[in-house]
């Protein structure tokens, strides 16, 4: 794999690993909110 191609793959990883972070937080939150209420 060329150097390029593997910057563009490691970048797309990384908002990937973003996202699904932030899904998890999402989902933590209301998992805490629905136990509260």
């Amino acid at each position: 794999m060329r150097e390029a191609e593997l910057t563009i793959s490691f970048e797309e990883l990384q908002h990937r690993i973003t996202a699904i972070d932030r899904l998890i937080e999402t989902v933590s939150y209301m998992i805490i909110v629905h136990i509260i209420l």
